[in-house]
């Protein structure tokens, strides 16, 4: 497995930079919309957290479900999100990955992938290949300042999005405590079973993603740009049934945050918050989050159910699906325009460094920069050249 750490960005040797404006007036004119998300597999991953061990697991007779299992009551409750603590467990690095668990699905399950025109030239059928955390990140670009680095390669005609994270940002506990929170919290209040009354055995060090992988497109005015891009969800909902995985409306996403006491709490967590759990929500397709409200204690007091559709209009003062959706479509537009080199060992890197600016860099010297590993592009010319 191999783990993507960016520490000096600035010493990257590259060809040229240009810039792209995520201004909010910019993207305010068009209306972009995402096509149904359609789930066309699955796939889980078990972590061991103490030794970094990530083993996928690909054979849908041997994927785990997890089913929603709420208390009769949901005020008044107690649920302990520090117990079983260890600080000396990251749970805030499973995301230093590059694509490999989602490439090695890919081969595994190309009978599946969308229809190409073109096979030969473009053998995946789709523009971009990326996770949803990629598209939720870009998705809230004008209204969350978080600084981001995204990678871009073209390989036979698609294009790959990869996130790069910072070795030098240190872990701090209370950081690594809320991470572990929503671990625990998830524990709480699903079960392995959909009509298991107790709570499963909760092991500190492992935890096991159920993944799923999501075709969909990004409609405009400019045309159709089509995206294949996994997810972890977290479980089924209440009254579901494994036969019912097949469609996303049957999922919930869980969440946990800070119980607000003032007015300005409540706006910074519509303005902040409530805009990554829609984006994420609203890219695959799934209606409900589970919000448990936890004290400074990091105990969950209260729980509350949210429908997905009814937050945009619910955040409508500080942001809007369209602009949204608007700049994702202009954002992966940009993608295209610049990325043209089919090329998988070439990589355009995109950060937004500078406010209301992304730029991009055509390196030089791919490096630990390189998105792709040489199975794939070995395995997939090999697939391609048989076709």
């Amino acid at each position: 497995m191999t783990f993507v750490f960016i520490t000096d960005l600035e010493s990257c040797a590259y060809e040229e930079e240009r810039v792209l404006s995520t201004a909010i007036g910019s993207i305010a004119e068009s209306n972009a919309s995402l096509e149904k998300p359609q789930l066309i597999g699955q796939y889980m991953l078990f972590q061991d957290k103490a030794s970094g061990r990530r083993e996928p697991i690909f054979a849908e007779s041997k994927l785990k479900y997890s089913y929603l299992h709420l208390p009769s009551k949901l005020e008044h409750v107690a649920y302990d999100l520090s117990a079983g603590y260890n600080k000396n467990i990251n749970w805030s690095s499973a995301a230093n990955v590059k694509l490999d668990e989602f490439l090695q699905w890919i081969l595994r399950n190309r009978h599946k992938l969308p229809q190409s025109s073109n096979p030969a030239e473009k053998p995946l059928g789709t523009d971009f290949v990326t996770w949803r955390g990629v598209l939720t990140k870009l998705m809230v670009c004008n209204f969350v300042r978080d600084k981001w680095l995204v990678g871009a390669t073209m390989f036979k005609g698609t294009i790959y999005l990869c996130p790069y994270y910072d070795t030098e940002e240190s872990v701090n506990d209370y950081g690594n405590l809320f991470s572990y929170g929503g671990h625990r919290f998830e524990n709480y209040i699903t079960r392995t079973e959909p009509k298991k009354a107790q709570c499963d055995h909760f092991d500190a060090a492992t935890k096991e993603e159920y993944s799923v992988v999501i075709k969909s497109k990004v409609q405009s005015s400019s045309g159709k740009i089509s995206l294949l891009y996994a997810a972890e969800i977290d479980c089924l909902d209440t009254g579901k049934t494994q036969r019912d995985a097949a469609d996303m409306e049957n999922f919930v996403e869980i969440k946990t945050t800070r119980r607000m006491h003032h007015e300005n709490q409540y706006r910074n967590f519509c303005k902040f918050k409530l805009i990554k759990w829609w984006a994420q929500s609203y890219l695959v397709g799934v209606p409900k989050i589970i919000c448990g409200y936890k004290n400074d204690r990091h105990i969950v007091d209260s729980i509350e159910e949210m429908n997905v559709h009814r937050i945009p209009s619910q955040c409508s003062e500080f942001w809007s699906r369209r602009q949204c959706m608007n700049f994702l479509q202009q954002f992966l537009s940009f993608v295209q325009h610049i990325v043209t080199d089919d090329d998988p060992y070439r990589v355009y890197l995109f950060s937004n460094e500078v406010p209301n600016m992304i730029s991009t860099r055509k390196l030089l010297n791919r490096s630990h920069f390189q998105i792709l590993p040489e199975w794939y592009i070995s395995e997939l010319t090999k697939c391609t050249t048989k076709e």
